[in-house]
């Protein structure tokens, strides 16, 4: 008889991981609202945080993507030491609320690789008909990484890896 507890994936590594996910996250954070306020600014006529957009276009989707990965690296561990041992019987909302934070965030991967694609060569002077859609793009992000983010520090309350 196996007595050997079971080893998970870098699950020796779960809380560096875990504070360098939620660090990543923060930068997103800060970085998508930089960059909706610097739209939002073109959308009012500015260009005056010009190079601030351009700057948060390229440090968003690095934080964000970055996110992710570091998300990813830590779910064998939450899955089989928190969301099965625990969520998933004592709470299962908070396993349907997990499910539905990492289903906005797949969500929210595409629209930054978009603003990651778009942000470099933007010119708000001479291409206003674009900025509805890079302006959608940025609140979108920013709404889902706010939303990720809350719900993220709320399920980790409850139980961390």
């Amino acid at each position: 008889m196996d007595t050997e507890p079971i080893r998970l994936f870098l699950e020796d590594f779960r809380k560096p991981l875990l504070v360098l996910h939620a660090l990543f996250a923060f930068a997103a954070t800060g970085s998508s609202f930089h960059h909706l306020a610097a739209l939002i600014q073109y959308q009012r006529g500015s260009t005056i945080r010009n190079r601030l957009e351009k700057l948060h276009s390229r440090i968003l989707p690095a934080a964000y993507v970055a996110t992710v990965a570091l998300g990813l690296l830590t779910y064998p561990t939450y899955r089989y030491r928190v969301r099965a041992a625990y969520f998933d019987s004592h709470l299962p909302r908070l396993s349907n609320w997990f499910d539905l934070k990492e289903a906005w965030g797949a969500v929210g991967l595409p629209l930054v690789l978009a603003i990651a694609w778009i942000g470099p060569s933007f010119d708000p002077k001479n291409d206003r008909s674009g900025l509805p859609f890079y302006l959608f793009l940025s609140g979108a992000t920013a709404l889902i990484v706010l939303f990720n983010v809350v719900s993220g520090l709320a399920i980790v309350s409850y139980r961390a890896v």
